[in-house]
């Protein structure tokens, strides 16, 4: 495993680029992922990678074991499998699936741009690192059937978006199979023998070379851009087949400083520059056709203009199941996504394009997101959020959850004079809040949890929704009790029981019943704990599924037998048995049944 690191246009991408090129013609086996920063799906970049891997020779001999695993993460967690998938079944299989491979033939994955990556995404890379290095060490393989298996990251260290990607990093700096690699800006021989290569001329004056590497500091992108621009305005000119330079005109230039300027002075000329804009909006590979239909040119005058720009070497061609095209550099997306003034149109453009056809949900969000399409885009945003939930996602569902309540706020303040309109936003603004609150939780990221409970509980009595109102209580007594706030989490448990009670809803009582008895409990008052257990189980059918009372009869089995009262440990186990046995609940049943043993 290596990790190459390096700012924006140093080379990480060329170099991973000769890499590919390097392995393939020696017979290895290429898959590739991109980490991107807004509309990214549930362990992005490894779905782009899956669906290389389902192609290659031989893949689908493992299919039948592990065709599941990768069902679930090509279509977002709806092909199926129950909502909520095991997350370490899910990685473990897809890491078994890749080594499986590996062990048919050498195979290189390429991972770029992991500055962006998602925690999902970041532990599915060390599970597969994990395992790899398990099979490597272990004894039981003979050499020929060992995984070869070259694995090749890419990040900028200047735009990590969060801690995890240093945490992973720190984890394996000292491990014999990772090695990290820095690229440096090139020195002054360095960059005359780029600029020595791409004239292909056997010297370069040292004064010129120090020029350049005085406008761009030694970064390989901005030296061919500006060589590029030098070029075509002239002060490099060639001459009976020979390069000749200006120093008069270098001179009188005034060169642009920054590579987003060189960028724009670079593309400006261009007559293809549309076809970049719509490839900077789509923000991924795109075809042919889906490019006529965003710029309104036919296609063959778009595939005519695609070949004009792969010449030029702004954009890449990347063979599939089809053929598409994208931008060559991630930074060049970035200036001409910076350029336009028609952001919003253009976003909505791509999502009129998509709607209906076979991209992410959370591709189609991101779009009318940013288009801002009021309430249409809100549901997509949550249902790309709930995708990524049942894959185990939580942190990439939390983030478009994030997005979709900052688009609900912004909406209602527009619609405030719409009594309809309004209404509807508040009733998506406390769905959305109620899936990012369960996310939190997940995460343990229990005081921001409280904070949108907070909000939904406020969302609810807006919306008159009592039952809202007392799930909202409910949770904030669960918070403050996990928080070890028990006065507030007792506050907030009586709140929702007098809700409940008051509108005659059975499961908030329950709920609110079992809250308050795990408190007393944990202040060492089981009789009163049992007494409010005795009081929810009158509302056991309302409760569902009876896993939130055989672990409460569990815990109060488990507090008796601390007193060496196990008569009555044995009682309550049994009982917790026979809520298992009625739910058809296999996992509670076996922690009844173990306690039980004990």
């Amino acid at each position: 495993l290596v990790f190459v690191r390096g700012e924006s246009g140093i080379g990480k991408t060329r170099l991973v680029r000769e890499l590919r090129r390097r392995v393939q013609l020696r017979g290895a086996e290429v898959v590739r992922g991109t980490c991107r920063k807004h509309q990214a799906r549930g362990y992005d970049p490894f779905v782009s990678v899956f669906q290389q891997v389902v192609q290659l020779e031989g893949a689908g001999a493992d299919l039948e074991q592990f065709g599941w695993a990768v069902s679930e993460l090509l279509t977002g967690g709806k092909s199926g499998e129950s909502r909520g998938v095991d997350r370490l079944r899910l990685v473990d299989s897809l890491a078994e699936l890749l080594i499986a491979q590996a062990t048919r033939q050498p195979l290189v994955l390429t991972l770029e741009n992991l500055q962006w990556a998602r925690e999902e995404t970041l532990e599915l890379l060390r599970h597969l690192y994990r395992t790899l290095i398990a099979v490597l060490t272990g004894s039981g393989a003979e050499p020929g059937e060992r995984p070869q298996l070259f694995i090749v990251c890419t990040y900028r260290p200047e735009e990590t978006r969060g801690p995890e990607l240093g945490q992973a990093l720190e984890a394996l700096r000292h491990d014999r199979f990772f090695e990290e690699m820095r690229l440096k800006p090139l020195g002054s021989d360095d960059t005359a023998e780029l600029i020595r290569s791409m004239l292909g001329v056997p010297s370069v004056p040292r004064p010129f070379v120090e020029r350049v590497m005085q406008e761009t500091r030694g970064n390989p992108l901005f030296v061919e851009l500006l060589m590029e621009e030098l070029v075509e305005r002239g002060v490099v000119d060639r001459a009976r087949g020979l390069w000749r330079l200006d120093p008069a005109r270098l001179d009188a230039l005034e060169l642009p400083t920054r590579v987003h300027d060189l960028v724009l002075s670079r593309l400006d000329r261009l007559p293809q520059r549309e076809l970049l804009e719509w490839l900077a909006v789509v923000d991924r590979a795109a075809d042919a056709s889906l490019l006529s239909e965003l710029s309104g040119a036919p296609e063959s005058a778009v595939d005519d203009g695609l070949n004009e720009l792969l010449r030029r070497h702004l954009v890449e061609r990347v063979e599939g199941a089809r053929v598409v095209y994208q931008l060559s550099h991630a930074r060049m997306r970035e200036v001409l996504y910076a350029s336009l003034e028609d952001r919003a149109s253009r976003h909505s453009a791509v999502a009129r394009a998509l709607r209906g056809g076979e991209a992410p949900t959370s591709e189609l969000a991101h779009h009318q997101l940013e288009a801002g399409l009021g309430l249409e885009a809100i549901k997509t945003a949550r249902s790309a959020a709930e995708r990524a939930a049942s894959l185990a996602a939580s942190e990439r569902a939390c983030e478009l959850f994030g997005r979709a309540l900052r688009a609900a706020h912004d909406q209602e303040a527009l619609a405030k004079d719409d009594p309809k309109a309004l209404q509807a936003l508040r009733e998506e603004r406390l769905a959305v809040l109620r899936g990012l609150v369960h996310e939190l939780t997940s995460l343990e990221r229990l005081d921001e949890a409280r904070v949108r409970t907070l909000e939904g509980l406020e969302a609810a009595r807006l919306l008159s929704d009592g039952q809202a109102e007392v799930a909202a209580l409910t949770h904030l007594g669960t918070l403050n009790a996990r928080l070890k706030e028990a006065d507030d989490a007792k506050r907030y448990f009586f709140e929702a029981l007098k809700q409940a009670e008051r509108i005659e809803y059975g499961k908030g009582i329950g709920f609110s019943l079992l809250g308050l008895g795990d408190l007393t409990m944990e202040e060492g008052h089981l009789e009163e704990a049992r007494v409010y257990l005795e009081r929810s189980l009158r509302f056991e059918e309302d409760l569902g599924d009876g896993r939130e009372i055989a672990s409460y009869l569990r815990a109060l089995a488990n507090a008796f037998r601390g007193q060496g009262r196990y008569e009555e440990a044995i009682e309550h186990c049994e009982r917790a048995l026979s809520v298992d046995e009625r739910a058809g609940d296999r996992v509670s049943q076996i922690q009844s049944l173990e306690l039980l043993a004990d």
